[in-house]
């Protein structure tokens, strides 16, 4: 089973890649806006009385977290192309 240590784990690594974007976003002036990133916590589950390590991975197996992790790396990567593809508009002009 995904224990919540290493869920735990992932939250901070998904928020600091977050943090990491936006710095990179507010220092270079793009275009871009928290919303707009595709990387996120849905932390609306909170909400509801569990953290969201609990909502997501409680009771979950580890074959089951494979496609909540590729979702997450997808994310990652759109937000890099999406951070890239301002900073080339940003160069052309």
């Amino acid at each position: 089973m995904f224990d919540n240590k290493m869920a735990t784990q992932l939250k901070f690594a998904i928020n600091k890649g977050v943090e990491s974007t936006l710095k990179i976003i507010s220092g270079n002036q793009l275009k871009l806006t928290k919303k707009e990133l595709p990387l996120s916590l849905n932390l609306f589950v909170e909400s509801s009385g569990k953290n969201w390590e609990e909502y997501i991975f409680q009771n979950m197996p580890y074959d089951a977290v494979i496609p909540i992790f590729s979702k997450y790396r997808n994310d990652v990567i759109l937000n890099k192309l999406l951070v890239l593809d301002e900073l080339s508009k940003k160069v052309k002009n």
